[in-house]
């Protein structure tokens, strides 16, 4: 059960305004129920991990097109009330011995809401629905005073409601909206690299020094 609630923009994916609320008589706490199911297997310098999960999620908000919700007292009476349910795949590969280690992670995921309120009651992507994710980090020892590594990421875009057309009021352009989250932002990807050279002589010393360098998204 969480008590607090995240007010999520559900128009412009563009936004550092965050605007959170707590549970009263007109919002009721959110609660959540998962289960998961999990394999686990050790063999030969490597480990294999992999869950199914789901979570159903019950008092979820979210509002409707061109709310006010900076500066609003009201803000209550823009919010509607639904649920959300989130199944899944989450499958890790560690790799531990040799002077190569990392490990390589895929997860396939969905999240759906319906909001008896919104969207004609259908059901939509939340701004949580990211398909594929798949994460890649790896570390190679050079020698006993080097070691290079690099980070790939890759995560499915976020959905967002982008406006089907528009129409003009008293000279002002205002957006028509069709389903809810009807779109998505390109998927997001980037390499890191990175270099970190020991400085120690002994490595049995009580303090170890090393200098890092790294370059985030080298592309």
């Amino acid at each position: 059960v969480q008590n607090i609630h995240l007010i999520n923009n559900s128009i412009s994916p563009f936004t550092t305004l965050e605007v959170w609320l707590p549970s009263s008589f007109n919002i009721r706490p959110q609660a959540a129920w998962m289960g998961t199911l999990g394999y686990y297997r050790n063999f030969e310098g490597f480990s294999l991990e992999s869950e199914l999960f789901y979570k159903r999620m019950n008092h979820q908000i979210d509002y409707e097109p061109h709310a006010e919700t900076l500066l609003n007292p009201y803000l209550e009476s823009e919010l509607r009330i639904g649920k959300t349910n989130a199944r899944g795949l989450e499958t890790l590969l560690k790799k531990h011995r040799g002077r190569l280690n990392g490990m390589v992670g895929y997860t396939y995921s969905r999240s759906i809401s319906q909001f008896p309120e919104l969207n004609n009651g259908e059901r939509y992507p939340s701004v949580a629905d990211r398909p594929h994710q798949i994460n890649v980090v790896s570390t190679f020892d050079i020698n006993r005073k080097w070691s290079v590594g690099l980070n790939w990421i890759y995560s499915s875009g976020t959905p967002y409601s982008a406006p089907t057309g528009f129409y003009y009021f008293n000279d002002q352009e205002v957006p028509v909206y069709g389903a809810k989250n009807n779109t998505r932002l390109p998927d997001y990807h980037r390499l890191d690299i990175s270099a970190e050279l020991k400085l120690n002589k002994n490595p049995e010393n009580k303090y170890q020094h090393s200098l890092s360098m790294a370059i985030y998204n080298i592309y």
